[in-house]
C-alpha cells in the first residue's frame, strides 16, 4: 500500500491511499468550487454521470445543473436538508 499527500484548494490537505495498481490509471482532476469556471470545468470532463458530494446550496446545484444540461445523462447532488436553506419554525 502506498500513501501520498497532496494539497488541494487553498492548502487543504488530502490523503490518497493507493491499494491497487488500477488506481494509478485514474485521471486526477483538481477543481475548486467557488472559483470561476468550476462548473464549466466539470462539464468539460465529458462524464456520463456527475455525483456532486460537496453541494452546499440550492444556488450551487442550480449552477451545476445549468452547466451540465445536455452533456451528462445523470447529475446527482448529494446534500443535507439544509441545501434548501435554514429551518423556518
Amino acid at each position: 500500500m502506498r500513501v501520498t499527500t497532496s494539497s488541494v484548494c487553498a492548502g487543504v490537505r488530502v490523503t490518497f491511499v493507493h491499494v491497487t495498481p488500477e488506481l494509478d490509471q485514474v485521471t486526477k482532476v483538481y477543481l475548486c468550487r467557488g472559483e470561476e469556471g468550476f462548473e464549466r470545468g466539470v462539464a468539460e470532463l465529458g462524464c456520463d454521470v456527475v455525483v456532486d458530494i460537496i453541494c452546499f446550496t440550492k444556488a450551487e446545484a442550480e449552477r451545476m445543473a445549468l452547466a451540465l444540461a445536455g452533456s451528462v445523462k445523470h447529475y446527482v447532488a448529494v446534500g443535507s436538508i439544509w441545501i434548501r436553506g435554514p429551518a423556518v419554525c
